[in-house]
């Protein structure tokens, strides 16, 4: 078996950015993880949370989640913290805007194109709408 790197912080907030959520899994088999060891994260407040991932690739999500940029989604199936998934605090802005090539899934006005503005508000969360006033 073929020892395990460490993925870097910004290889994975790369890969997560893209995404509106990515399971535990998902980075298992994007990194070729193959490895059965675990490792646990501080995750504030005393407790500690166990990631089905290398010690390297924990720690790069924990630092991801304490600089804010990530936020982590924790199993409600068992007594101890187990990271499940992570999600983008803030997403990309290809994944905001949706596809470079202009094809906007299922959104039309009737006549196969939609308004550039209308299509940016609406890919764009309330949340943030709320905060650029």
């Amino acid at each position: 078996m073929a020892k395990d790197k460490r993925q870097s912080p910004s290889t994975l907030l790369w890969f997560i950015r893209h995404k509106s959520y990515v399971p535990i899994s998902e980075i298992r088999r994007r990194f070729l993880v193959e490895t059965e060891d675990g490792a646990f994260i501080d995750t504030g407040n005393q407790h500690r949370t166990y990631v089905g991932l290398p010690e390297g690739t924990a720690q790069s999500l924990e630092k991801l989640w304490r600089q804010g940029k990530i936020g982590l989604e924790l199993s409600v199936e068992f007594d101890a913290h187990v990271l499940i998934g992570v999600y983008p605090m803030v997403p990309s802005k290809e994944h905001l805007l949706g596809p470079p090539n202009g094809h906007h899934r299922g959104q039309s006005n009737g006549h196969g194109f939609v308004p550039r503005e209308r299509v940016c508000e609406e890919s764009v969360p309330e949340v943030a709408r709320v905060k650029e006033r």
